[in-house]
């Protein structure tokens, strides 16, 4: 029996040892199971308030040397840092780095001498050890392709209702060297301050995709470009596919070449075209609207599992957020996307709340510039312990501006086949959707969204008080892609768009309206008026913009005859008559190839689609060629029957195929060019 004196040391060492473990508990977050922290109880950095502060416009002023400022925009595309100071809300902080930002929208900048209004990066720790409460890195959007100037923050504003893990956000007004220069949206990166805040730790990966295979942006800590073969030809530009000697064309040293021996798809180095899908090696099938295809496809971007090789999947690996990554990092990702492809243990392998509640964000807001479209790009994959989830990113051509050209399209997207590729070659949703409880749970995650988000009157609301904090601003904008009257339009279909959306989301979700194909709700929304991917064309800077196609990239034959050579001494069936393409970019073509997509001949566009399609730069005696390139695409498989994310294939001959493809990687590969290429101003 223990002796009296010894009760209360027994009684205090009780209750130190409750104490520690109380402390213990609150330090590591001992939780049932492996539970992870909830962000409402992470300590958010001072930065969210500070800097992403939603209820003020951020007042930046850049400041930066001249010539550095001309250099800058000489050298947009090669995306280099350069030094410069900062003022946010009266506080200076010096010597931070900026440099352009974005891919086919520094592209149309870049190539338009009326306007200068890039979306910049910022990187406040480039040049020496510094932050802004916290924050290292953070982007300047320039609201190209969107008269609204909130479809981007509406996004995001989303996502963090449905608890998806989202940058911060909020509207600024920029001065660039004292100059005005307009109302921009300031977004959060995606690195590792973002993760800490949102998953509480930095035990993960994170990955950006990009599916465009390094233009517009260089490689993350971990990964290495894709190399060309020994031996290629062409000397002192490693960057482009070559011909082999001899080639027609072969001495204009600007063009796209293609390596020897190449016939038709057969080099894994060249720009591929997609296959037939049938023989279970599919990197891209073609995609619904306007039949061209498998652009995201290449390199896993589509997250389609090929193999278990590492270089399989380098539009993921190559741009590695976190420098800790392994190559056991890799692999466990390679698991992962073996698991979804083959429809096993997807709750192990998957955050299927998350990536569902993403999925309901993503498809109210037909947004295709992302894993939904056929670019799959514009979104990060974070794992953590073997689970994947997607995040959000670059939203300022949601509402249907991407790919689109019908609002009644737009309105009656399908929430059950929300994709324009094929669903086979989006696993990511397909294969969630193909399990019923699943399919379930995202048609829930959709009516919450639109209970909480839409029918509640947040939307409306949300609309009103931003352009009471921004308006003023926006009818002040001094290089405005878009008009004031043009931005008080687009509000009023972005409010359209929210009645109308919903009710086709909630018609699909009853079973009123079909879900895996395009439905009948009526809509008087005008898409166009909320600004589209070719950016704008009523403000300064803005005119030129419209017409754009004439000088969006240079003529591939532009200053030599390389690229008519290629096909001058070749009869029309055999070059595909391909000789008055139209050089734009690959985003601006894909906007054609929507608005041509569901008629057979140039007669058949009406008065409306042939000004759509001139607006984007391309005149009459293009439209041909444009229906014959059409044409070729719809024989190797990739008609559209009128279904999102199905495709058709009709029979070829052999020799039709392999001309088809051949004339595929050379348009792919000029299109590479003039979009990379002509933005360098060679």
């Amino acid at each position: 029996m223990l002796k009296e004196k010894y009760i209360p040391h027994l009684a205090a060492f009780a209750m130190l040892f409750m104490v520690v473990l109380v402390v213990i508990g609150t330090v590591f977050n001992l939780t049932s199971g492996d539970e992870k922290q909830d962000v409402t109880t992470i300590q958010q950095p001072e930065y969210m308030s500070k800097i992403f502060d939603q209820n003020q416009i951020l007042q930046i002023n850049i400041q930066i040397d001249e010539s550095n400022w001309e250099e800058l925009k000489e050298n947009a595309a090669a995306e280099e840092y350069y030094p410069a100071d900062i003022t946010i809300n009266g506080e200076t902080y010096r010597n931070i780095g900026i440099r352009a930002k974005g891919n086919s929208s520094l592209t149309m900048v870049a190539n338009d001498d009326t306007t200068d209004r890039y979306s910049f990066k910022i990187k406040v720790d480039e040049y020496q050890d510094q932050n802004i409460y916290g924050l290292q890195k953070f982007v300047l959007n320039n609201m190209i392709g969107d008269a609204t100037y909130m479809k981007e923050y509406i996004s995001y504003d989303m996502c963090k209702e449905m608890g998806i893990a989202t940058p911060g956000y909020a509207f600024a007004n920029i001065t660039l060297n004292g100059e005005p220069w307009g109302v921009y949206l300031a977004v959060e990166s995606l690195e590792e301050s973002f993760i800490e805040r949102n998953f509480g730790d930095l035990d993960g990966n994170l990955y950006k995709v990009e599916s465009m295979g390094g233009m517009g942006g260089g490689n993350k800590a971990g990964g290495n470009p894709p190399q060309m073969p020994e031996g290629t030809q062409g000397g002192n530009n490693t960057d482009m596919p070559q011909m082999p000697e001899g080639t027609q064309g072969g001495n204009n040293t600007d063009m796209p070449q293609m390596p020897e021996g190449t016939q038709g798809g057969n080099n894994t180095d060249m720009p591929q075209m997609p296959n037939d899908g049938q023989d279970g090696n599919n990197k891209g099938q073609m995609k619904g609207p306007g039949g061209m295809g498998g652009m995201g496809s290449s390199g896993g971007a589509n997250l389609v599992y090929s193999d278990d090789e590492i270089s399989s999947y380098s539009s993921i690996f190559n741009y590695t957020v976190f420098k800790k990554t392994t190559e056991n990092d890799y692999k466990t990702l390679i698991g992962i996307l073996k698991n979804l492809n083959e429809g096993t243990n997807l709750e192990e392998s998957i955050d299927v709340e998350e990536v569902l509640k993403y999925f309901a964000v993503n498809t109210f807001l037909v947004n295709l510039d992302s894993y939904a479209g056929n670019m799959k790009h514009n979104f990060y994959l974070y794992e953590e312990d073997g689970k994947l989830q997607i995040l959000p990113w670059d939203y300022n051509l949601a509402f249907g501006a991407f790919e689109m050209s019908d609002a009644s399209k737009v309105i009656n997207f399908p929430i059950d086949a929300p994709v324009t590729d094929s669903m086979e070659n989006s696993p990511l949703i397909s294969k969630l959707l193909e399990v019923d409880a699943y399919k379930e749970m995202y048609h829930s995650y959709l009516q919450e969204l639109v209970d909480k988000y839409i029918t509640s009157g947040k939307y409306e609301e949300t609309i009103n008080k931003l352009d009471t904090l921004i308006g003023d601003y926006v009818k002040n904008d001094a290089t405005a892609f878009y008009t004031y009257d043009e931005y008080q339009s687009g509000i009023k279909e972005l409010k359209q768009y929210g009645i109308d959306r919903t009710t086709s989301v909630k018609a699909q979700i009853s079973g009123e309206q079909p879900s895996t194909e395009y439905g009948t709700i009526e809509t008087t929304m005008n898409l166009m008026a909320m600004g589209q991917q070719n950016g704008g064309k009523g403000g300064p800077g803005g005119d030129k913009m419209a017409d754009k196609g004439a000088d969006q990239s240079a003529p591939m034959s532009q200053g030599n005859q390389g690229a008519d050579n290629v096909q001058s001494n070749e009869p029309e069936q055999q070059g595909g008559g391909m000789q008055n393409m139209p050089n734009v970019d690959m985003e601006t073509m894909q906007e054609i190839m929507s608005i041509i997509g569901e008629v057979s001949s140039v007669s058949e566009l009406t008065e409306e689609q042939k000004t759509q399609i001139t607006a984007l730069g391309v005149d009459e005696s293009a439209l041909e060629s444009l229906f014959k390139m059409k044409k070729m695409f719809e024989n190797m498989g990739g008609g559209h029957n009128g279904t999102p994310g199905q495709a058709t294939q009709t029979q070829m001959s052999d020799q039709d195929k392999i001309m088809a493809v051949v004339c595929g990687i050379l348009l792919v590969g000029g299109l590479i060019f003039a979009l990379t290429f002509k933005r360098k101003r060679y």
